[in-house]
């Protein structure tokens, strides 16, 4: 039986990793209290996946300035009863599910037991004959056994409303914009053609070739990499991967939206907030990993960026 239940957990993660080669990356395994090779595999697979959808968020907003939009994933109509009433053609391709096995079955039989709690607490009780709306985040549950977390607008229908449906759920995350993207950049293009810039303009912008670019963006990288390591300072930096110390202070801004030594900070604190959520590792290890001098320094830090402790996630994540 052992056995069978460890091909299973290795099914979920080759089912993770075909998502993510999809570039689907909100999908999650569920985490089980096991602590064996197959778990840390698992948790793993977890971070990679959350990773990739950080780091291509954080490249939307960031270098590629409004590439990215709200696109709505799935629209649920549920009567008074919770019964799924309607749903759009997208729901059947989230959770792997046809139409026949949604239609007319509780909502509840798509989110995941980790979710029913807050569905409880924060919807149920609005339907008392009123409208009203109201916003949560619910991790449903697929054919395949991944997690799917979404942002959900959940709204209630006042009872003498002309439908059968009581509530709308909508969920939404973020997507490549690539047509926006497309013709943004053109528009700008032609006005740059029509319009071109003054020397004072051109000596605001700065000019940076394309091998600066790329040199900068390997340093983003090997911050991302190496959060454990000290940056002494920028001439240093900018020395060692051979480029001028000027560039790399306005690129490196210009690129990712902060400084050289915010993005470390914020790498070191991203991992750590990933490692402590998703592995059993001490403070003292994950913080020496990060690049933080001792415990008490990393807990602060941990506490002003995210509002709690690492102990409160952690004691959050085996719940």
């Amino acid at each position: 039986m052992e056995h069978i239940g460890d091909m299973e957990r290795l099914h979920k993660v080759f089912q993770l990793l075909i998502e993510i080669a999809l570039g689907n990356f909100s999908y999650r395994i569920e985490r089980t209290d096991k602590k064996d090779e197959l778990e840390a595999l698992t948790a793993l697979i977890n971070i990679v996946a959350e990773e990739l959808q950080s780091s291509f968020l954080h490249l939307g907003y960031v270098s590629l300035q409004e590439s990215y939009m709200q696109l709505v994933h799935m629209v649920f109509l549920l009567d008074e009863d919770y019964l799924v009433v309607y749903m759009n053609q997208d729901v059947q391709r989230f959770l792997r599910l046809k139409e026949d096995e949604l239609i007319h079955s509780p909502f509840t039989n798509i989110i995941h037991e980790d979710s029913l709690k807050v569905w409880n607490e924060q919807v149920v009780h609005l339907s008392n004959g009123k409208a009203g709306e109201t916003e949560l985040k619910l991790d449903f549950k697929n054919s395949k056994g991944l997690k799917h977390s979404e942002y959900c607008k959940v709204i209630i229908f006042p009872e003498d409303s002309h439908s059968s449906a009581r509530l709308m759920i909508i969920t939404s995350n973020v997507t490549n914009n690539k047509t926006r993207l497309e013709n943004k950049l053109k528009q700008n293009i032609l006005q740059k053609i029509h319009q071109p810039a003054t020397k004072n303009e051109r000596r605001k912008e700065g000019k940076f070739r394309l091998e600066d670019i790329k040199i900068i963006r390997a340093i983003g990288t090997y911050i991302r990499h190496h959060p454990e390591k000290e940056i002494s300072s920028l001439r240093e930096l900018a020395l060692n991967f051979g480029i001028n110390e000027f560039k790399l202070k306005r690129g490196f801004k210009a690129t990712f939206g902060m400084t050289v030594f915010q993005f470390l900070k914020n790498e070191r604190l991203k991992n750590s907030h990933l490692f402590v959520r998703n592995t059993q590792e001490p403070f003292k290890r994950i913080a020496y990993q990060n690049g933080f001098k001792n415990a008490s320094l990393f807990t602060r830090e941990f506490r002003v960026r995210y509002g709690y402790t690492p102990s409160d996630l952690r004691k959050l994540s085996q719940q």
